[in-house]
């Protein structure tokens, strides 16, 4: 646990005490941002600097960490390559390729076993309801890389911690998300999962007021203290909402009927409160972590009692990951790394779900370095992988996390909010944040003006794409009757390639 943290640690002093390079910095940054579109045509670099951070410069100095929050430049990354392009070009790129699939694996392990479980303890613990736990604790989590990248740009020195790639990310969450948990809810033969509808709905309007206040933010290509501020105060108000979310549902079934089921209920629901009763019928599934149904051995138990419950869990959903021979001798080195440095998440459950979330962080931030070098080696040009291969890297964490929850639970619920929460967490918490202490920095060191200057020559077009993908889900829920299955996979697939496709076009034509 020490050696763990005590690495974490020196990575951290390291990327702070790293030489001050910020003009080359500012320069690959901004000019990362042309390439996707999010510069304006009128960049007044000198003519020599423009041409060293052209394609045709080694890899090095092309590794663009692309998150939903951040497109941080290669000097940001302080792996790197070894391999020259000869050897890279000749075949090396299949280290890569492997380094993308363990990770990738990994990161599957570690939601599978670790993040999950104890996201799970939390949420019971504490009473939370499950869409209410995807919005906020599972976000925070599979959001790490974001805010861990943006806080390492901040500790470089970089003047402009940017929005990045936000709209390939923001629709990969939105629609690419849901459609591979529809595609594999059938696969595995399961019936569509019901979702509820005011979730979703919050989650949506939330979301919508979130981008529609980055799009003010940055209208005017300038952003000071009150601007910052007001974007973390948001993050304030939507955890408020959590908190009176069961209020809020009440009133909004009694002015809609349709919206009935409200909210996904937590486990303690599922008692009666006023009775202190539950019923015998009643399949208490994914309360504890356990696959299959929790069967209770009563006409009825006191409130305050757990009585006679028999586990019924079956192998098959509880470590899947490893159930598979190959897989556990496969992933048996990683495996043994976390079993000694994450602690049991019954018994150390906060530590077990922070350690899990630095271990996310740095896993994804390995392979969004593994996917950028591959769309390098490829000749993938920045515009189309910024929204393709490095938006879906940069959100594996979101779509492992996702697919696990709904296998392990069959809960819809907690994997759409946590979609849609890990959004609105990436931009008012992993841009906020950096952006508010980074403006506080520039005060203290007697840097005018404070605020800090982005040119956003796509932001129009982004705000327009991500409200479209936000209305697109919806449109698709509701007519696949609020049920995830099949119908939502093939459909939010559709949509996701169209809007794909089109923000690809724009990239390069910008």
């Amino acid at each position: 646990m020490s050696k763990l943290t005590l690495k974490f640690v020196i990575f951290f002093l390291v990327a702070l005490v790293l030489p001050n390079k910020s003009q080359q910095q500012d320069v690959e940054f901004n000019l990362s941002l042309y390439k996707i579109g999010l510069m304006t045509d009128s960049l007044d670099y000198p003519s020599d600097e423009f041409q060293i951070w052209t394609p045709s410069s080694p890899p090095e100095t092309q590794l663009i960490l692309t998150s939903l929050s951040s497109s941080q430049s290669s000097s940001s990354l302080p792996v790197k390559d070894i391999m020259s392009d000869n050897v890279r070009n000749k075949g090396g790129f299949l280290i890569h390729i492997f380094i993308l699939i363990y990770t990738s694996l990994s990161l599957a392990l570690l939601c599978d076993s670790y993040f999950v479980p104890a996201l799970q303890v939390i949420s019971k613990g504490l009473k939370i309801p499950d869409d209410v736990s995807g919005a906020t604790l599972m976000a925070m989590g599979t959001s790490a890389p974001e805010l861990f990248t943006s806080l390492i740009a901040l500790f470089q020195g970089e003047s402009d911690i940017g929005t990045g790639t936000i709209l390939g990310s923001a629709i990969f969450n939105l629609v690419g998300v849901p459609a591979v948990c529809g595609i594999s809810i059938y696969i595995w033969g399961n019936k569509p999962s019901k979702v509820s509808p005011f979730p979703v709905v919050r989650d949506s309007v939330f979301y919508a007021v979130t981008v529609l206040a980055l799009y003010l933010t940055l209208k005017d290509n300038i952003i000071d203290l009150p601007e910052s501020s007001v974007l973390i105060l948001l993050y304030g108000i939507y955890i408020f909402i959590m908190y009176i979310n069961s209020r809020i549902s009440d009133f909004i079934s009694s002015l809609v009927p349709d919206l009935s089921l409200a909210s996904s209920p937590s486990s303690s629901s599922l008692i009666n409160e006023e009775k202190g009763l539950v019923d015998k019928n009643v399949q208490v599934e994914n309360i504890l972590n356990v696959g299959g149904k929790i069967n209770l051995s009563a006409e009825y138990l006191p409130n305050n009692s757990y009585g006679s419950i028999s586990e019924a869990g079956t192998d098959e959903d509880v470590d899947w990951i490893i159930e598979i021979p190959f897989l556990k001798y496969f992933l048996a080195p990683i495996n043994f790394v976390f079993s000694i440095t994450i602690p049991n998440h019954n018994r150390w459950t906060t530590l077990s779900f922070i350690i899990s979330s630095v271990y996310i962080g740095l896993l994804t931030y390995v392979a969004v370095w593994a996917v950028n070098l591959l769309g390098f080696t490829l000749g993938i040009p920045d515009a189309i992988a910024g929204v393709t291969i490095m938006a879906a890297a940069s959100s594996v964490p979101e779509l492992v996390s996702n697919v696990i929850i709904i296998k392990k639970t069959g809960k819809a619920n907690t994997a759409l909010s946590n979609a849609i929460g890990s959004n609105v967490f990436d931009i008012l918490i992993c841009l906020g944040v950096p952006w508010f202490i980074r403006i506080v920095i520039n005060y203290f060191q007697n840097i005018h003006p404070t605020s800090i200057h982005l040119q956003s020559k796509a932001l129009p077009i982004t705000t327009l794409s991500i409200l479209t993908a936000i209305l697109a889900l919806l449109v698709i829920l509701r007519i696949s009757r609020w049920r995830l299955g099949l119908s939502v996979g093939l459909m939010s697939t559709m949509v996701y390639i169209i809007l794909t496709v089109l923000s690809c076009s724009l990239g390069v034509s910008m």
